[in-house]
């Protein structure tokens, strides 16, 4: 899905990709994704994607009622760069399910901003760093579960100007 505009996965709603060889979600030049249902990447057996799960560079809303699972990426569950926002109130999870290749990253921040909410759970496995905080800040007031089924090399790498808040 390459959005440069509005798009509303509403509640009820289902997507699912798979066996793509480039990125799944990629919102370009400010676009919006709104999510109140589901969105599973690489859910089939041999799916083996390359690129990203989700690639923001707009505002990406995972809102209360949504539930997003991304596996079998073999680079970045989540990238956000630009100056804009991934804002969660739900669940991601990245890596769940086996079979797969170990992605470089769950999170990957160039740029922009990551709150995770209150109401927000982001569960992590099968990545070889958790968290990248770049550049800009990533900001928790959830839950963030990492490790929980796999061993995670990196929790959180900071090696930029990012700020990491929990």
């Amino acid at each position: 899905i390459l959005n440069f505009g509005t798009f509303n996965n509403n509640t009820g709603g289902l997507i699912k990709i798979d066996r793509m060889k480039t990125s799944t979600i990629d919102l370009q030049n400010g676009g919006i994704f709104n999510n109140q249902a589901s969105i599973h990447i690489g859910s089939s057996s041999g799916s083996n994607l390359s690129g990203g799960g989700i690639l923001n560079a707009g505002t990406f809303s995972n809102n209360t009622g949504g539930l997003i699972n991304i596996d079998r990426i073999n680079q970045y569950g989540i990238i956000n760069y630009s100056t804009l926002l991934f804002n969660n109130q739900a669940i991601i999870n990245i890596g769940s399910l086996s079979g797969g290749n170990t992605m470089t990253h769950g999170i990957y921040n160039l740029g922009g901003k990551i709150l995770n909410n209150t109401s927000g759970q982001i569960n992590m496995n099968r990545v070889a760093t958790g968290i990248y905080a770049g550049s800009d800040t990533l900001t928790n007031a959830g839950i963030f579960t990492i490790g929980a089924l796999t061993a995670v090399t990196n929790l959180v790498e900071n090696a930029g100007t990012g700020t990491f808040s929990n």
